[in-house]
């Protein structure tokens, strides 16, 4: 995470860290960590050693999970780049496409049984 795109989320962990005991790690260590097992795909043991313990890593993510934390911050980076956009920060209205489709209503290994039985009796 670059210093500009830390300053954006800073406040935020700041606040959170007003109560109980001091951080072991930084939040900004943490995100990094977080991030690096998103953009890899790789497993949480398998963290460079670089970032914090795994272990620490994962029960924060989840920790913030729980908490919303996430959901939190998207939401804020949501308004920040719609203001950015000349756009109001809460969207009025939502879009919602999907698209249907049909599927035969018979079908599976039954239908498939049925087929290969008159194959093999046609054949004889």
């Amino acid at each position: 995470m670059s210093d500009k795109q830390w300053q954006v989320l800073a406040k935020h962990f700041a606040e959170m860290n007003k109560r109980g005991r001091p951080r072991e790690h930084s939040a900004r260590n943490m995100i990094n960590a977080i991030f690096h097992v998103q953009a890899t795909g790789c497993q949480w043991h398998a963290l460079p050693k670089d970032y914090p313990p795994c272990k620490q890593v994962c029960n924060t993510f989840a920790r913030w999970r729980q908490r919303g934390v996430w959901d939190v911050l998207l939401a804020l980076l949501r308004q920040q780049v719609r203001a950015k956009a000349g756009r109001q920060a809460m969207p009025s209205t939502a879009i919602i496409d999907s698209q249907s489709v049909k599927t035969v209503s018979k079908g599976g290994s039954a239908d498939m049984t049925q087929a290969k039985e008159s194959k093999g009796a046609s054949a004889t």
